[in-house]
């Protein structure tokens, strides 16, 4: 039996008092995130939450319970803006999306339940508490069906020097770093305070999680200097950015359609007087539906990409074969069109509809909005190529995931356009958490990331993740 279960002195736990020491780890962990950013707060944040779980009244059934509670106020103030997102972009009614964003709240509430049961069970094993916080999170955040990824890492996206490790074990790996020092300061004080007692491998644990972190800043230090180095040598390509903040009721109005290109094409102008090679605009910025078939310009003026003598890479909807794609495309000066480059992972009820084939044609008929299908995936990244560069398209919240990022890269991407429209989740904290996940994609593929966003955090990411 694990030395850390010998307990003295512990408080005595109601079910009222764990209720609110989980729902404090709730709110210091939402307020150690963008968009709040007081990143301090994600080395204490599972103490409170600690303190129920190794509590002796705490039993399986309980650390679930508890973790489950923990786990459903993370997310519902994590994620507070998903359900007006849901009504606007799934056009639902108020009761289907709140429906929705109850169900995803309930459900991925689970994994923090998963979490403190695989955390209570490890304390009866040899294993130190804090590398029990650590693996455990490590398992919830790789292997958990999440809707939106949200790492617990996150919190230290604006400090490159304590998050250059991501390249050998991602953002998960900063999360388990975190919590190794949450279980550590938990320790602390549970022995000062008399409620443990403090043995020799605590102490142990902490001085080698200690040099261990130390190690890891010194490592992020030198390969960030390495890195610069060579940076140097690379080829470049000059990028300017269109960020024209279009509303979302313009951008779905038809009659917007030709002003909301001029406003693109004027800001255009102003970069390539600056000298830039590619522009890129944000995603389906395009406001007219382009064939998958077309290899040149709109021959029509008033729809024409060109009127400029840089290559624009641009979103937009393309059509073919009976199905809608959510694609990029490159315009060149001289009117080639090269593409597409299709959207993979699809917004689930926002752009497709999973239960569209199971709905009986009555309901199809009666309720359009609700049955539609929407888009199709494409089905493998395809990386367009620019003077003897190619560019791995992320497609909207495609920066967000890790694994496909890295099939990007693969697929021949030498550096990152993440094109997307954040314009849906207003001002809350939805883009910032956005634009934190992209940070770790440039470290875990050294790879740059110019981000062109319709509303939100546009911006040029190093492959240190400045």
């Amino acid at each position: 039996m694990s030395e850390f279960l010998k307990k003295r002195n512990y408080p005595n736990l109601t079910w009222w008092k764990s209720s609110l020491l989980c729902l404090l780890s709730a709110g210091l962990l939402i307020f150690s995130v963008p968009k709040w950013n007081l990143f301090f707060l994600a080395w204490i944040w599972a103490c409170p939450i600690s303190l129920v779980i190794v509590s002796p009244k705490t039993k399986l059934r309980g650390a679930f319970l508890y973790g489950w509670l923990t786990g459903l106020a993370i997310h519902a103030g994590g994620f507070y803006w998903l359900q007006e997102t849901v009504e606007r972009f799934g056009n639902l009614t108020p009761l289907i999306s709140w429906g929705i964003f109850f169900f995803f709240v309930i459900a991925s509430g689970l994994s923090y339940g998963i979490f403190s049961i695989l955390v209570k069970i490890l304390l009866k094993t040899p294993l130190p508490f804090p590398l029990s916080m650590g693996f455990s999170i490590v398992l919830i955040e790789s292997f958990f069906p999440h809707l939106f990824p949200w790492n617990i890492g996150m919190s230290h996206w604006a400090f490159p020097l304590s998050i250059q490790s991501a390249e050998i074990w991602g953002c998960s790996g900063i999360s388990a770093i975190i919590m190794i020092f949450n279980g550590i300061i938990f320790e602390k004080i549970a022995g000062d305070a008399g409620w443990l007692e403090r043995t020799k491998k605590m102490e142990i644990t902490a001085k080698v999680a200690a040099m261990t972190f130390i190690l890891l800043l010194l490592g992020g230090a030198l390969r960030m200097e390495n890195l610069g180095s060579n940076e140097k040598s690379m080829p470049s390509l000059k990028v300017g950015i269109v960020q024209p903040n279009i509303s979302i009721e313009k951008k779905k109005d038809p009659s917007w359609g030709l002003r909301n290109l001029w406003l693109l094409q004027s800001l255009s102008s102003n970069l390539q007087q600056r000298g830039v090679r590619l522009i890129v605009w944000p995603e389906t910025s395009y406001p007219f539906i382009i064939s998958r078939d077309s290899k040149t310009d709109f021959e029509n003026s008033r729809k024409r990409l060109g009127h400029l003598e840089v290559a624009v890479l641009f979103g937009a909807l393309s059509h073919g074969e009976g199905k809608i794609y959510n694609s990029a495309f490159i315009t060149t000066p001289d009117g080639k069109l090269i593409g597409p480059s299709d959207k993979n992972n699809l917004v689930l009820f926002g752009e497709y509809n999973p239960l569209h084939d199971l709905l009986p044609e009555s309901i199809k008929i009666r309720y359009p909005e609700i049955a539609r299908r929407g888009l199709s995936p494409g089905s493998n990244p395809v990386p367009l190529e620019y003077e003897g560069i190619k560019i791995g398209v992320l497609n909207c919240f495609e920066d967000i995931l890790s694994n496909y990022t890295t099939k990007v890269v693969k697929a021949g991407g030498d550096f990152l356009v993440n094109i997307t429209n954040d314009a849906w989740f207003g001002d809350t904290a939805e883009p910032w958490q956005h634009f934190a996940l992209s940070v770790f994609r440039t470290i875990e593929n050294r790879r740059y990331l110019v981000r062109s966003v319709n509303t939100g955090v546009s911006g040029v990411i190093n492959l240190l993740g400045k």
